[in-house]
């Protein structure tokens, strides 16, 4: 299953440049010891030297990490190897989502560190995705929240894409985990978002440094943005720096709350190391 779209905000928060003109972003929500979803986002513009119109095409390979070396993981299944190169441009800004069951190839996962390579069906370039690493990290929810509340979590995650991440933004990607109902569907999302700090075992509000509010912006349904009904996404180019000083080396994770209810959604935590 392959889903097209475009990124909500234009300004890009990314700091992406020349040689990183192609995003990969394995969504850790989706991720599992036989497959992920996997984002993959066109910073190329017309202006730009090495615009080129990809063709993507569902060829790829995955990597381990050994001794801090990369390494090819095994194929295990050879007759597995039959790559759709149907033609599926995007153009600048456009991305698609890519879901992926690796298990076909390679089996299920072991314990390690990873990262997932993809190929496109008219160029000889290699774009590498974020290290991830099984068993991935749980995201951390309040312990005293409603069984309600938990229902609703289970359906609707925040990822922050960890290839966007600097020390003063990311992009965030809400989605619909399962598409199962509207009152998941329909609560809207906006720009506004806070951060908060894991100081030893424990999150900590990040004290919030300008003087800046949200407010009055628009307001993006998950429903409104379903190419697909299992599904839905919507994503936030995010600057910290509306609210907070440029990020100090530590661990973070974004929330959200949607705008058409009280519901506070928690990201996959992220490190800035420099």
């Amino acid at each position: 299953m392959i889903l097209f779209g475009n990124i909500i905000c234009s300004e890009d928060v990314s700091e992406t440049d020349e040689d990183n003109h192609v995003t990969v972003d394995v969504i850790m929500s989706t991720l599992k010891p036989t497959g992920a979803k996997i984002l993959v986002e066109n910073h190329t513009s017309e202006n730009s030297i090495k615009y080129i119109e990809y063709d993507w095409a569902k060829k790829y390979k995955l990597q381990k990490k050994n001794d801090d070396k990369w390494e090819d993981l095994e194929i295990k299944n050879t007759e597995e190897i039959i790559y759709n190169n149907v033609k599926n441009t995007i153009s600048y800004k456009e991305f698609y989502v890519l879901d992926v069951d690796w298990s076909n190839l390679y089996g299920t996962l072991s314990n390690g560190t990873y990262r997932f390579i993809q190929y496109t069906s008219n160029t000889d370039d290699e774009f590498y995705s974020n290290e991830f690493t099984l068993p991935k990290k749980e995201v951390e929810i309040p312990a005293d929240i409603s069984p309600e509340y938990r229902e609703r979590y289970s359906n609707v995650t925040l990822d922050v894409l960890l290839s966007t991440v600097t020390s003063k933004g990311a992009t965030v990607l809400v989605t619909d985990k399962n598409g199962k109902g509207n009152n998941y569907r329909e609560m809207g999302f906006s720009d506004a978002f806070e951060l908060q700090k894991k100081e030893g075992n424990e999150w900590k509000d990040l004290k919030i440094t300008a003087e800046f509010e949200f407010g009055g912006g628009p307001i993006y349904s998950l429903a409104q943005n379903v190419p697909d009904p299992v599904f839905g996404f919507a994503t936030f180019v995010t600057d910290f720096t509306y609210l907070y000083d440029e990020l100090k080396p530590g661990t973070y994770r974004v929330i959200k709350g949607g705008e058409l209810s009280e519901d506070r959604f928690y990201s996959n935590e992220f490190t800035i190391n420099k």
